[in-house]
């Protein structure tokens, strides 16, 4: 097996690993791997068809590879190498960062919450001392 990437893909480090819309788009992706994941049987080469339909994904995952590395491999090998742990690990980043872009589109105040902040709620502390 070569340590090189195999797949069309561009090596990791020239691919995006910023999430964007089109991403969004990709979710059904993100489903099918924890279904897989979720199988006793599954193998390497099964996910790591899974993480190239989802570009960034697999950017991602080849991205935490290389660090200290340098060398391209196949998204099997790399997933070989971190096993499963490590995917779920990136997939969970990924999926914050998907979630705080739909949010963002839709309009919803990056706090992440509708109510306010829990000073504004409070009567401000008197500032006397011998009070």
């Amino acid at each position: 097996m070569s340590v090189y990437r195999t797949s069309s893909l561009p090596p990791p480090l020239l691919r995006r690993t910023e999430v964007t819309a089109t991403d969004l788009q990709h979710l059904d992706v993100v489903r099918r791997i924890l279904f897989v994941l979720d199988e006793p049987a599954a193998s390497a080469s099964a996910l790591a068809k899974l993480i190239d339909e989802m570009p960034v994904l697999a950017a991602r995952l080849g991205d935490r590879f290389l660090e200290g590395r340098g060398i391209h491999t196949t998204t099997e090998a790399e997933l070989a190498f971190f096993g499963n742990r490590q995917l779920e690990a990136v997939l969970l980043e990924l999926l914050e960062d998907l979630t705080a872009l739909s949010a963002e589109q839709a309009g919803i105040p990056k706090s992440g919450s509708m109510f306010p902040p829990l000073a504004t709620l409070r009567p401000p502390a008197s500032s006397g001392a011998g009070q």
